[in-house]
């Protein structure tokens, strides 16, 4: 009872399904058989299946035609027999096979690169997915590219950017099924940018208080139609927490654009001691902008800046000074370029006109023992312009300073004479320079002569660190110590060195 049906159609097959109700109270049923009439060829319902020896309530009859009207009809079968039948069916089947649902195409086609165009896109979600088909303008330039990951990309190398203008290529990218079915296709438009001129080359800054003047070579390329000048301002920042700073630039703005005949240009909107960032661009045709050189400056204080942190060596008879640059911008720490030369006062008197601005340095000899004086250091300028000045004050020391001892002091004989060597107390040149005239020599035999040491010579005159001794006898041994001297001021005794004169 309760038969029903319902037609349907794939690609390769058209079937009926048939349903109904089990009889009711019947528990004996072991199967059931199919009648089934299809005009026009036949008049009347003829037995399809004998018995489907199954207690199932659905049957399934397949290959059939398209557009043909079936009628059915269902008999239980069981212990006593095939039973009355059911109601019956009439079902006609569609004229024409089911298509396969579409091919889903890619999605989010993407590209990035700069000599070459590397796309890349999401896949779809389908078991008929074998592959890909790329097109550029087109033309197909791959297909069957397999299907990768879940975001399958191609390398198209075949093309490459253009040094007279931007050029476009259109990409169509379609997925491929099992079935032979091709996708609608993810389409995407690629412009690739103009090959940007090149660079100025060798870019440079020369500054003054008020000036910065850019200089540049011209790039080795014929587009170039002119040259743009960019400058940001910086300024040094301090940290919130241990008061260090940071050089922090701010936002580049156009300060001009100028031919391609020029290659230098000369920024007068400036103010003394600042920093500065330049950038400058090569253009080429069509507006188009190419890659920029940078170059940082600091412009110079209005004044020469005085020289930087001074020190000074004190001695008995002479006090030398020494200090830093006088700065072209302090915190970054470069020399003032116009400083040619730097001038010296002590307690108000011109001392020194023309120190070395390599050297900076000076040594005055004509000072009193025990005695305070104040120098003032600046520096000068080509046209004899003086800067802001440095103030030391410095103290001749009322006696000679008392060295430290060498050592490290070796004996040996040959040729019935003694050679000493040793250590100076310093690898400093400056200590050896500023604290030590010469070597004080000490002697004794061994045996013979006890008792202390006797100096031999009371100052050698010179910082070498070897003396040689001559006024020896073969067979005996002696006793050395060396001292080192300071105007006279000898240092503490050096370490012992005996020795058998051979």
């Amino acid at each position: 009872s309760n038969l029903t049906g319902e037609a349907a159609v794939t690609t390769t097959d058209v079937s009926i399904t048939l349903n109904w109700d089990a009889p009711a109270g019947d528990a004996d049923v072991t199967g059931y058989q199919v009648l089934r009439r299809s005009p026009p060829g036949e008049s009347t319902l003829q037995v399809y299946v004998e018995d489907t020896g199954s207690t199932a309530t659905e049957y399934v009859d397949s290959g059939l035609e398209l557009d043909t009207v079936y009628v059915y009809r269902v008999k239980a079968i069981g212990a006593g027999g095939v039973g009355e039948q059911s109601n019956f069916v009439r079902l006609t089947t569609p004229d024409a096979y089911a298509l396969p649902p579409p091919l889903p195409a890619p999605t989010n086609l993407r590209w990035w690169g700069g000599e070459s165009v590397a796309l890349q896109w999401d896949a779809p979600y389908d078991d008929r997915l074998t592959g890909y088909r790329i097109e550029r303008d087109g033309e197909v330039i791959a297909e069957n590219t397999g299907t990768g990951e879940n975001y399958p990309r191609y390398h198209d190398r075949d093309v490459a950017p253009d040094r007279s203008g931007d050029i476009t290529y259109e990409y169509r990218v379609s997925a491929l099924g099992s079935d032979g079915s091709v996708s609608e296709a993810a389409s995407l438009s690629v412009t690739m940018p103009m090959v940007p001129v090149d660079q100025p080359g060798n870019l440079s800054v020369a500054e003054t208080h008020n000036s910065a003047t850019l200089t540049w070579d011209a790039p080795d390329d014929d587009r170039v139609t002119g040259y743009r000048i960019e400058r940001a301002p910086a300024e040094w920042v301090p940290d919130e927490v241990g008061g260090n700073k940071t050089l922090v630039v701010g936002t580049y703005a156009l300060v001009s654009e100028i031919g391609s005949s020029e290659t230098t240009y000369v920024d007068t909107d400036v103010e003394p001691s600042t920093v500065y960032y330049y950038r400058v661009y090569s253009l080429g045709p069509n507006g188009s902008v190419g890659r920029a050189s940078y170059k940082s400056a600091w412009t110079y204080a209005e004044r020469i800046l005085a020289p930087g942190w001074s020190w000074y060596f004190a001695h008995h008879d002479m006090i030398k000074l020494r200090w830093d640059p006088s700065w072209g911008g302090q915190l970054l720490g470069w020399p003032d370029e116009r400083v040619v030369s730097y001038r010296i006062e002590r307690d108000g008197e011109v001392i020194a006109t023309d120190v070395s601005i390599t050297d900076r340095r000076y040594v005055d000899h004509d000072v009193e023992r025990g005695t305070w004086y104040e120098y003032r250091i600046a520096g000068v300028d080509s046209e004899g312009n003086v800067g802001d000045y440095l103030t030391k004050n410095a103290f001749a020391r009322a006696e000679p300073r008392k060295p430290d001892q060498p050592y490290s002091l070796r004996a040996t004989s040959a040729s019935g004479s003694v050679t000493l060597t040793w250590v100076p107390p310093s690898n400093d040149p400056v200590y050896i320079s500023d604290y030590l005239s010469g070597y004080q020599i000490l002697r004794r035999p061994v045996p013979g002569n006890g008792g202390d040491l006797r100096i031999i010579v009371a100052d050698t005159g010179n910082t070498e660190t070897t003396y040689v001794d001559n006024d020896v006898e073969v067979g005996k041994r002696y006793f050395y110590q060396v001292k080192a001297v300071n105007d006279g001021v000898a240092s503490r005794k050096s370490n012992n060195a005996r020795v058998l004169v051979e």
